[in-house]
């Protein structure tokens, strides 16, 4: 199928499966994805600049497979917002941790047969923000399986995710997470919007200017 005829009719399915957990006051958002390719293609995935532009919220032009210090640029809204990033572990092929800002994530690779249960751990500082990383991932993870099949629709980021059931995503996500115990639901206070580049982005800007 043409590449822009599948992406017109791409919608993700249910929210996916994802779990929380909070340890000195920072959130873990944990998703996992079985992906029929072997560990060492997942890999270049994660960490090739130009594999990360395919499907990622975020550019960069350092190789995330080696440790250092780089930028990634949010991708897809109208204002690149660039970002501090210190690639903290590279261990090809099996576990890459990264900050993003304030966050931190921390890909684990678990071979399966011939192909690769990949694990996502998400930490940040508010809880508020976990149904919108979840519904973001969850969109990107989509799209990065579709490229790796050899199927590829583009990447979806930004506001432009408003457009493939972001919405619908987040709300599955901040419904479920509140029956969890997060008590304090995924809508930010008036006085946090500002940290926020857009309503309806799938990721949002979680440090402080």
């Amino acid at each position: 199928m043409n590449a822009r005829i599948a992406r017109g009719k791409y919608r993700p399915g249910a929210a996916d499966l994802a779990t929380v957990s909070e340890v000195n006051e920072r959130y873990t958002l944990e998703m996992t994805r079985a992906f029929g390719h072997p560990p060492a293609r997942v890999w270049r995935l994660l960490t090739d600049p130009a594999e990360i532009r395919q499907w990622a919220p975020f550019d960069t032009t350092f190789d995330l497979g080696e440790t250092g210090t780089t930028t990634l640029s949010l991708a897809g809204g109208a204002k690149a917002i660039d970002l501090p990033s210190h690639i903290r572990r590279a261990e090809p092929p099996r576990q890459l941790e990264y900050t993003w800002g304030s966050d931190v994530l921390v890909w684990d690779l678990e071979p399966m047969m011939s192909g690769t249960v990949l694990t996502l751990l998400h930490t940040m500082r508010d809880p508020r923000a976990l149904a919108k990383a979840a519904a973001g991932w969850q969109i990107c993870l989509d799209v990065a399986e579709r490229h790796l099949d050899g199927q590829p629709i583009g990447r979806i980021a930004g506001p432009e995710a408003a457009r493939f059931d972001w919405e619908r995503l987040r709300a599955e996500q901040a419904s479920r997470f509140s029956a969890a115990g997060l008590s304090r639901g995924d809508v930010p206070a008036p006085d946090a919007l500002s940290r926020f580049r857009s309503p309806t982005s799938g990721f949002e800007r979680h440090d402080r200017p």
